[in-house]
């Protein structure tokens, strides 16, 4: 934790890990699910995209 101290990371107290500001609850309310199948493909495209654009910079530099 001492590392974690010297980038600003604090631990939580038990008030803040009970506490929900929205997130998942919001879309639930509104009516919008996502399938596992529909999460892994996007969690799949971001990751491809992010590997692309890391080969992309390391190529570039290079140069």
């Amino acid at each position: 934790m001492k590392n974690l101290e010297n980038l600003g990371v604090q631990e939580m107290n038990s008030k803040e890990l009970v506490d929900n500001n929205g997130g998942v609850i919001i879309l639930t309310i509104l009516g919008v699910g996502y399938t596992a199948l529909q999460v892994a493909g996007a969690v799949g495209v971001l990751f491809t995209a992010g590997v692309a654009i890391g080969a992309t910079v390391a190529a570039d530099q290079d140069k």
